[in-house]
């Protein structure tokens, strides 16, 4: 299931097409192109036989690296529950590699350096871009400084504390272009994209549910679903409503506040545009790195040093060394790790697609 390269990965999720169309025979799959290199954003979609009361969606490689997993994910999903959903009432859309350049080329961001996740701003006409004080305040570190990390990391940490250090990098910027965790001064032709798709899927069905694959943030051996801070709903309760044990929020004491994210995205234009609608859209947040301030640090290291490296440049017998390290924070190759994530989205899958009434 798990794939080397973008173009293995596309081949194998255009292999999908023929199991969906033994439950969804109209099904299709349509490719968007993407930038200046022939890459699309590949969609299967297949509206019901009969009635469009809801639809799936699952979205995958927003984070271009990250597809990887989300893409074995798919293939889970069409391997084990496909056959588990009605399709004369459910209409079906996956998604593969929503940045296939950063896919592609191994890295986050697409290939303007733009994190996607930061680049769903509701209005970009009220955006403060020098809101991020803390980013603004500790720049250099983040981005060029010629010290090495540690000295940096010890003059931030003093300079902002622990929880400034950590709002100032992944509630994103929209100041320094080069920098990590960059949101971009407009719509990504990537996210209009998906908010057209958002648009057109609201509009026909009653009910939608989304379903988002990343690595990175949590726990190591146990996926987080992450629900947006617009989402009414308790934790608590779904965990035993999922039968799943870490359901969390993106808040600041649960995850992390994000700005410009696409989940919280959906919500906003549901609750303005489509107010009687019924969402529920999540994320499902594959760890690696595990959920330590230690790891929380080395993190932070290895997205750096990966974006120095690729606009600074790094000494040649660094830079194997760099990539190795970027590539296990979003895609482990451990086989246990990559096991147990498909054993968690098995079990996810299976609580949040029976609680939302697709499968019984």
């Amino acid at each position: 299931m798990f794939t080397t390269t973008y173009e293995e990965s596309q081949e194998r999720f255009a292999g999908l097409l023929d199991p969906v169309r033994q439950w969804w025979p109209q099904a299709g799959l349509t490719r968007h192109p993407i930038g200046q290199e022939n890459l699309t954003v590949d969609l299967i979609t297949a509206d019901p036989n009969g009635s469009p009361d809801r639809v799936l969606l699952i979205t995958t490689g927003q984070h271009g690296m990250e597809g990887y997993v989300g893409s074995a994910m798919l293939q889970l999903f069409v391997n084990e529950f496909i056959d588990q959903i009605d399709p004369e009432r459910t209409g079906l859309v996956l998604l593969h590699a929503l940045n296939p350049w950063g896919m592609k080329h191994h890295r986050r961001v697409d290939e303007a350096n733009v994190d996607l996740n930061r680049n769903f701003l509701p209005d970009w006409s009220a955006l403060d871009r020098s809101a991020n004080q803390g980013y603004r305040t500790a720049r250099t570190f983040f981005a060029e400084q010629g010290v090495g990390f540690w000295t940096g990391f010890a003059q931030t940490l003093l300079r902002l504390g622990v929880k400034g250090l950590k709002q100032a990098t992944l509630l994103g910027q929209y100041e320094f272009p080069q920098g990590i965790y960059y949101g971009g001064n407009d719509y990504r032709p990537n996210t209009r994209l998906l908010i057209d798709l958002y648009r057109e899927l609201l509009r026909r069905y009653d009910q939608v549910l989304q379903i988002d694959m990343h690595t990175g943030f949590g726990p190591r051996y146990q996926m987080s679903v992450v629900n947006s801070a617009l989402d009414p709903q308790e934790p608590a309760a779904l965990i035993d409503r999922f039968g799943y044990p870490l359901v969390v929020r993106t808040t600041p004491t649960e995850f992390y506040a994000i700005a410009g994210d696409m989940i919280d995205f959906v919500y906003h234009l549901a609750r303005t545009e489509f107010p009687q609608k019924r969402l529920y859209a999540t994320c499902f947040e594959f760890g690696t790195l595990g959920d330590s301030l230690l790891a929380g640090v080395q993190s932070l290291k290895r997205m750096i040093e990966e974006n120095r490296a690729h606009h600074w440049g790094v000494p040649p017998n660094r830079v194997d060394a760099v990539k190795a390290a970027f590539r296990e924070l979003f895609y482990p190759s451990e086989e246990a790790w990559r096991q147990k994530a498909l054993a968690d989205c098995r079990q996810a899958l299976t609580g949040v697609l029976r609680a939302q009434g697709f499968i019984h």
